[in-house]
């Protein structure tokens, strides 16, 4: 009982960050169980966290028995089938969990309540289902169903894993009947023939104490060492070690109670777990077929954590991160839940103790770049973002209520709780919120991040571009997410958040210019910010664009029949239908395409002549640079283009299938 009152604060500070006064004391402690248990499974759900909370807290009539209901893919909480096609498309194969929860605000567990909670849950997971159930919940049925499809069956790695959380804000007992109801569930879930392996947790205010901190970042661990030495002392480092340590006592670290890989120790690494690539089969050889070479053999992993002592080879270490070693990590945790025998298994740290983000940073892309990582991983730590952070950090008003943040390092202000979460944005819902306004392109809204990253590469965060709309697309999403919290937005417009955000840009400003010339964009964005710092007009257009999308949905289902009544979110053509509408034109006369040519921007850092005395070059782009030939760009002066900033667009060589640059028009800088 003597944790009550830590998690009680808590609470108190979850309710104002998530503008929820007012609401009923169960339900209030409902939304924080769920929203504790999801981010102790997904730690970076940043803005978009309050809309994941929203649709996996399932509680009310026709709950099934219900509170809390999440589906993970490959990590990752999963909403639509597009999100599990992306999923798909990056990684190849994928593992699936569902995740439910109740939580009750007394002090002891109820058998009953349990048995009714067991009983929904096997509705669920069954093929047919008895139960009524609501909106929300039918929403995940689907999405279910379509994990248990034929094509994407093909893509599992292993049948499903169910988690079970039951929460309680006293303190556990044993009780004969909880346990009888417990092996009961999990009798009746193996008996479907479908679930690779169920885990029960129960969870009273201690152990969610402990949630808590570990999502606060605030976890500590002790590795007992086989060696360690000290390194070269470094400005900036309290302390650093090379440690050697047996796959036992990383286990310990990595493990959380419920038996899950603690995801929070991988939040600063720059890519998740990749799967069953080549290099992580190697890995499992290893640990099982020659686990005293792994030393050896494999690179060990980088911890940075906030202090680490030294006694007796205990290593103490507060607030851990894997920054390097996700991978291995990961393979020996598959080995271990597995049952493979890791007692020969020894591998080496780097620990490093900063309180220096910047140095973090450093360490990060250091021990990262000499291993093949995604361009996209590292986006944050370019200087474009960097300078990006410092511009919002300058340009924001005094009311200290109403100022924003940029979330570039995951959880980077998770130390500062006068931070409210809804101030907070990250890479994922900035980039979504660009590309859907000013980029015109709603429709990619709901988009990964690496899905949109590669494909606006070279195109945006590009040096050279004005802050300026990265500032409005961030502040326009989070005034759009306080604006839903209170109430004000509901479900079915929620859905299409990122077009009426690009409905309501049109309607108070217009056509949005090209976001590679500077003044436009700038004078574009300082007419659309007045209207967006004030909440109550910014509330009227977000009103205002609902009924416009309305509108141009009932024209386009009348226009194109009933049946064109779904998938429309996420639809190129409805935003070229939509665009037409909202402007005015002939929604009969459009001709539909399946993608907009994308505008890049470079630097040229290279000019010749060939051999046959044509002009050529090369221009700065990522992952390597693209060539242009005169026979491409005829009224080129390549005498004057050397260094100067150019838009262009790619196509392929007909020859080679190369990639080759017509560029239509020279910066002037």
């Amino acid at each position: 009982m003597q944790f009550e009152p830590m998690i009680k604060a808590r609470i108190n500070s979850f309710m104002e960050n998530h503008a929820l006064r007012g609401i009923k004391e169960d339900r209030l402690f409902e939304l924080f169980v769920n929203d504790t248990i999801l981010r102790s499974h997904q730690p970076d759900m940043g803005v978009t966290g309050d809309v994941l909370l929203d649709e996996c807290s399932v509680g009310g009539s026709d709950d099934m028995g219900i509170d809390g209901l999440a589906i993970k893919v490959n990590g990752i909480f999963v909403s639509t089938s597009q999100d599990i096609d992306e999923i798909i498309e990056l990684n190849k194969q994928i593992s699936v969990e569902f995740i439910f929860i109740q939580s009750k605000n007394k002090d002891k567990l109820d058998s009953s309540e349990f048995g009714k909670y067991a009983d929904g849950i096997i509705d669920f997971l069954s093929e047919c289902h008895n139960e009524p159930h609501n909106e929300k919940i039918d929403s995940l049925l689907q999405l279910k169903d379509y994990l248990f499809s034929d094509k994407i069956i093909l893509r599992w790695k292993s049948n499903p894993i169910v988690r079970v959380y039951y929460v309680i804000f006293g303190q556990w007992r044993d009780s004969k009947h909880i346990e009888a109801k417990k092996n009961t569930l999990l009798s009746n879930i193996n008996n479907l023939h479908s679930y690779e392996e169920t885990f029960i947790s129960f969870i009273d205010s201690i152990v969610l104490k402990r949630f808590c901190e570990e999502n606060e970042n605030a976890f500590s661990a002790v590795l007992t060492a086989i060696d360690n030495f000290g390194l070269t002392e470094v400005t900036g480092v309290d302390n650093s070690l090379i440690v050697l340590f047996s796959a036992a006592e990383l286990i310990k670290m990595i493990t959380t109670e419920d038996h899950r890989l603690r995801q929070a120790l991988f939040t600063d690494n720059v890519r998740d777990y990749q799967g069953e690539t080549i290099i992580n089969s190697e890995i499992m050889d290893t640990i099982r077929l020659a686990p005293s070479n792994f030393a050896l053999l494999n690179n060990g992993i980088t911890i940075v954590c906030s202090n680490v002592t030294v006694s007796n080879r205990k290593l103490s270490l507060v607030n851990p991160q894997i920054v390097n070693g996700c991978q291995t990590c990961n393979v020996l945790f598959d080995a271990y839940t597995a049952g493979i025998d890791i007692s020969k298994v020894t591998l080496l740290a780097k620990v490093i103790a900063t309180q220096k983000d910047e140095l973090t940073t450093s360490v990060i892309r250091g021990t990262n770049s000499q291993n093949v990582v995604y361009n996209e991983a590292f986006e944050t730590t370019r200087d474009f973002h960097k300078h990006l952070e410092e511009f919002i950090n300058v340009i924001q008003p005094s009311d200290s209520n109403k100022r924003i943040y940029y979330e570039r390092r995951s959880r980077q202000y998770s130390r500062e709780p006068s931070i409210s979460s809804g101030r907070i944005i990250g890479l994922k819902a900035l980039t979504q919120s660009f590309v859907s306004v000013f980029l015109s392109s709603p429709h990619l809204g709901t988009s990964h991040e690496a899905i949109l990253l590669k494909k606006f590469k070279n195109s945006i965060y590009v040096e050279g571009q004005s802050f300026l709309p990265y500032y409005t697309a961030a502040l326009m999403c989070l005034v759009f997410e306080e604006i839903r919290r209170d109430g004000l937005i509901d479900r079915e417009s929620e859905n299409y958040k990122h077009h009426i955000m690009f409905i309501a840009c049109e309607s108070i400003v217009g056509i949005c210019p090209g976001i590679n010339n500077s003044q436009r964009i700038d004078d574009y964005c300082n007419k659309l910010l007045p209207v967006i710092n004030n909440t109550d007009e910014y509330r009227i257009k977000i009103e205002k664009a609902k009924e416009i999308l309305q509108s141009a949905i009932n024209k386009w289902i009348k226009t194109f029949g009933a049946k064109y009544r779904y998938g429309i979110k996420d639809n190129p053509n409805f935003t070229k239908f939509l665009i037409t509408f909202i402007r005015g034109g002939n929604t009969e006369n459009i001709e539909y395409s399946t993608e907009q040519e994308l505008v890049l921007r470079g630097r040229v850092i290279k000019c010749r002549r060939d051999r046959n005395g044509f002009n050529y070059g090369f221009i700065q782009h990522l992952p390597s640079d693209v060539f242009f030939h005169e026979q491409d760009n005829e009224n080129l002066d390549f005498n004057e283009i050397y260094g100067k900033t150019v838009l262009y667009h790619l196509f392929s060589d007909s020859v080679n299938g190369e990639d080759r640059a017509e560029i239509i028009e020279v910066l002037q800088e």
